[in-house]
Formats: structure tokens, sequence, C-alpha cells
């Protein structure tokens, strides 16, 4: 074949390439348009601003001062400032000195606090334990001392007082403030189980602005909050102090759903003998659904594929997207914050089959993926999986029914480096030239503590080239795997056996027992009931026992019709025990 026949060869090839490349983005722009149009129709929700403390909707009820002179009182429970939390009357809080004020009375109740409050703290203020910009403390004055304040205003009824613990991070809003404040509202009845309304105005004594999240902490908890600044809102620089008390205050998140510790002592890493289920999970995301009025699935037989607009690049994102779709048979739908509200997205999330991202923030929406699912997370050049996994120790929780996976980027040539952004955003031109080499030679990000590592940063913002064959095996293996996950129905708390009822026992030729098994297990569907039996003579101290299938059973080796014996029966389901019941014969 002539030259000039190989030349016309590959101008059809490249003109039918990219005619095909040209129809797939038209396809796409068509498909954007429509959702444009949609959300037209029906607008996002924008974050509304808050009012200050004194306008707007839902402002504080304010009530006559004369409620505090009987002072404030206190309730805690906890052993240490990490467990701890506490209930308090006519809290009030120093507008000019900015912090909090016990007023102590005549009708003053001091319970459950330490010998040394300060030591370190008397409560956290947000979920993340035994951090030392998270302590929460108050001063004591003398009710009397309210003569010489300039102004004092009561807001009547709950509040919870708390710090958001990084706003600007939608993992951070889900993890450390949303699902703890969720779990402590129910623990502490701030919370009605049925309709999950809230019966408390949220307190945020964090230093942060309203945030572009505040519309999930409104829509979820129902009041607006009082935000810091509401608090000491042109009183800085005043001569005479005010005071803004609560009627009735709340301090101390539940640290029952967090999984996962950022690395403040150590590496970051699972929380460790956690607590958190699939149960808790999934009892979280119905509140959020409920509170969002997110609408039903109507399939999921799509993946979905967070999209990164400025750092931790997919550079052929597009590509990924064509072979993804060609290659497992489904829809993929490209979604980030620029195009959608989070709303949106965890409707989004909620219906899909699989969800992939780069490490990052927004996978933690695989908190709504389904069960027999999928999360595959991306990773940079240098960047080991194995050491920051808040989002594979999130789907593994027992019982979520999830499949993880996660590709790491290995060849170097497929990365793009940023050595002159700001060093917060992975830049080192600040850092000397040895420091530099170092980290421009190594392969490997070494475990380190949080937060300002200057290689992590470097390498956890590269841009990728991913290597699309690789993710797609991954992808193929991942979703078989799906759908051979048995799909566990997540339970409630164990039940456990009522007492056995109805003990009798008779002299016949030995010790003859019989018993009616516990009532409420008729109600439950395990059918493998089994029954301890302690046996004790009244003139010693030790006692025969023995685990039986039956409900009835003569014992006649060692028993003597002279003399008394005590007898302790309890129902068994597998290791669940019942209580004793007993009997003397």
């Amino acid at each position: 074949m002539a030259l000039s026949d190989y030349l016309i060869v590959i101008v059809v090839a490249i003109a039918a390439w990219s005619q095909y490349r040209c129809h797939f983005l038209q396809e796409k722009l068509s498909r954007c348009l429509e959702e444009k149009l949609r959300t037209t129709m029906m607008p996002r929700q924008e974050t509304r601003k808050l009012s200050p403390l004194e306008e707007g909707k839902g402002k504080p009820q304010v009530v006559d001062k004369t409620i505090l002179k009987g002072g404030s009182s206190v309730w805690c429970s906890g052993y240490n400032n990490t467990d701890r939390t506490c209930r308090f009357h006519n809290l009030c809080f120093s507008q000019k000195r900015e912090e909090f004020v016990f007023l102590s009375g005549s009708q003053s109740i001091s319970f459950g606090l330490p010998e040394n409050p300060f030591d370190p703290a008397l409560v956290d203020l947000s979920s993340v334990p035994n951090h030392n910009t998270q302590y929460f403390g108050f001063s004591h004055l003398p009710v009397a001392a309210l003569g010489e304040i300039n102004s004092v205003k009561v807001f009547s009824g709950k509040h919870f007082i708390m710090n958001r613990f990084h706003p600007d991070n939608i993992m951070h809003v889900f993890h450390d403030d949303l699902l703890p404040l969720f779990f402590t509202m129910l623990q502490n009845g701030l919370m009605t189980k049925g309709d999950f309304r809230t019966t408390c105005r949220l307190v945020f004594l964090d230093e942060y602005p309203a945030g572009e999240f505040m519309d999930l902490y409104l829509s979820l908890f129902q009041y607006h909050p009082i935000l810091r600044d509401d608090l000491v809102e042109n009183l800085a620089s005043a001569e005479q102090d005010s005071f803004v008390c609560f009627e009735e205050a709340y301090v101390g998140l539940s640290k029952m759903t967090t999984w996962y510790q950022y690395g403040f002592q150590g590496p970051q890493g699972p929380v460790p003998n956690t607590n958190m289920t699939a149960r808790e999970v999934r009892l979280f995301t119905s509140f959020v659904h409920n509170q969002l009025g997110s609408r039903k699935c109507k399939g999921s037989d799509y993946a979905v594929l967070i999209r990164r607009e400025s750092t931790r690049l997919i550079l052929n994102e597009m590509d990924l997207v064509l072979f993804v779709s060609q290659g497992i048979g489904m829809r993929v739908m490209t979604a980030g914050l620029e195009d959608f509200s989070i709303k949106e997205l965890i409707e989004l999330v909620t219906c899909s089959k699989v969800l992939v991202g780069m490490h990052g923030s927004l996978l933690i929406l695989s908190l709504f993926l389904p069960a027999r699912s999928m999360l595959l997370e991306l990773f940079p050049f240098a960047v080991n999986p194995d050491h920051y996994t808040p989002y594979k120790t999130l789907v593994q929780l027992p019982d979520m029914g999830i499949t993880y996976r996660s590709w790491r980027n290995w060849d170097l040539d497929r990365t793009v480096t940023h050595p002159d952004a700001l060093p917060a955003y992975g830049g080192i031109q600040h850092l000397s030239s040895e420091e530099q080499i170092r980290i421009l030679s190594s392969h490997e990000v070494a475990r380190h503590i949080c937060c300002s590592n200057p290689e992590w940063l470097f390498r956890i913002y590269q841009d990728t080239v991913v290597d699309i064959p690789s993710i797609l095996e991954l992808l193929s293996v991942g979703l078989r795997e799906c759908q051979q996950l048995r799909t566990e129905q997540v339970h409630g708390p164990s039940l456990f056996p009522s007492k056995v009822g109805s003990i009798s026992c008779k002299r016949q030729q030995g010790l003859h027992l019989s018993w009616k098994q516990p009532w409420n297990t008729e109600y439950m569907n395990d059918s493998e009931f089994t029954y301890e039996i302690w046996v004790q003579d009244q003139d010693r101290q030790d006692y025969k026992a023995y685990i039986l299938q039956v409900s009835e059973f003569t014992f006649s080796e060692g028993f003597e019709e002279s003399k008394s014996y005590r007898v302790w029966i309890r129902c068994l389901i597998g290791r669940i025990q019942g209580p004793f019941s007993s009997v003397v014969c």
C-alpha cells in the first residue's frame, strides 16, 4: 500500500473518531441542558441569609429576667470531658467577655461536676474528642451581680450549645456535626422519634460564618441557629457588659457515631471499637431523607462519578465516563457541588449502583449508598489508600452490604503537580531545596499526624490521568461481588428472653423439674432455645450446672430425698441470656 493510502486511512479514522466524540459531547450537552432546564423550573435551594439575633423569622423568644433570681443549675453525667454531657438551667453568656457564666444563687444545684472542671475542661464542644480548641467551661458569679449588668436577655426553651468542627467541609459536617447531633438529641429527648421534629435551637460557638452548608443544618433541625457573631454583635467595645441567658441549655455531643479519627495524637485511622453499624447509619439517612423531602428512587442502574472543579482533577474524565459506561453497561452521571445542591447529590447517590471519585470530602455521600452497591475510591500518586480510610471504614461497618475498592496511581508520568501553589494547596516553593528534592523523589507519603504535612498536601492536590483499563477491571470484579452479597436484614437491639414461668419440682425417683418457656419467645423468629439450670444443695456452697434443650427433666444421680435444693433456671437464645427464675425444692 502506498504512503498516500496510509494517510487516507489515518485521516478517515481520525474523522470517524472525531465524529463519534462530537456525537457523544452533543448528547452530554443535551442532557446538561435538559437538567439545567429542569433545575430552572425548580430552582435549587440557595443558602439562606441568617437573621441577626434580634431580627428575622424564628428569633428566640425573650422572657422576663426575673427567672434568673434563683440562680443557675447544672446536672452532668460522664467521667471526663470526652464523654461528659451537661444540662444547664439559666446558663448565661457574657457578651463583652465572650464566656459563659454560672450564677450561684439560693436555688442553684450542681450535680456531677468534677472536682476540677478545668482538667482539662468540663465538656468537649464538638464530637472530636479532647481537642484543645473545643473545650467548654464557665465562670462563676453570685446572682446578685446581675444588678451591675447593663442588659440581660433570657431566651426561653431548650438550646443545644456546640462547635461545628469544620463546617466548610461536607465530610466533617456529616461525620462530626450532623450524625452526633442527631443521636445526641434522641438520647436527650430533644427530638421526637416518630417524625424527627427537634424541640431545641442550636447555638454555634465556633467562629466560622454561616457557610455554604448552613441550609443543611436548617433543613434538618428546623430553627435558625444562633451564631457566635449574633451573641457578641456590636458589643465587643462596649464599656458595660450585657448577658444573653438560656433558660435550658445542653452541652456535650455523643461520640457513639464517630468511626474515624483525624490523626491529632497519631496517624489518622478508624476509631477502635466503634459501635457504629448499618442500623445507626440507616436511621440517620432516613432522618435526612424525611427532613429534606427526598424523592423515591425510580431505578438505580447508573453510576455516579464525583467531579472536582479546581484541585485533585481527573484529567481524562471524559474518556473515563465514556469507557466506564461502555465497560459496565450502565449510565455514568458526573456530579459535583458546582452544579448540584446537597439535596440533589444525596438523591442521586441514594438511587445509584456505583459511586466513584477521587479521595475527597464528597465521598461522605457513600452514607447514602444502598445495600449491594459499590464505592470505588481513587488516590493520586504516592498516596497509600491503606493510610487514609474514612470512607472505606464507613462502607465496611457491620451490615452495610457495600463493596469497597480503591485505585492508586503508580505512574509518576500520569500525574501533574503544582509546586507553585499556596502551601495550603500543596505548594512547596517555601521549603528548602533539600526538602523539595526529597518530596519530589519520594514514591509514598509516610504516615503522619494532622494537619499540615507538606508532602501530604503536595501529593493529595495533584491532578491525575487515571488508568482506565485497571479501573474497569476493579469495577467489573466489584460489581460481581455486589451481586453475590447477601442482603442482611439490619436488626435492632438484641431481643432478650424473659423469665421462664411456672417452675414445678417433684420428688419422683430423683428431682423432677418442669417449666414453661418465656412468654415473649413466641414473638421471636429464633426457635433454638436452650435452658441453663443450676442446682445447689442447701447445705453446700457449690452447685451443679446443666444445659438442656427440653423444658422438663428428671435428675436422678446424686440427689437425696431428705435434702432441700435451690434451683435456678434461665432461657438462652444463642449467647443471649435471659434472667434467672428460682425455686426451692
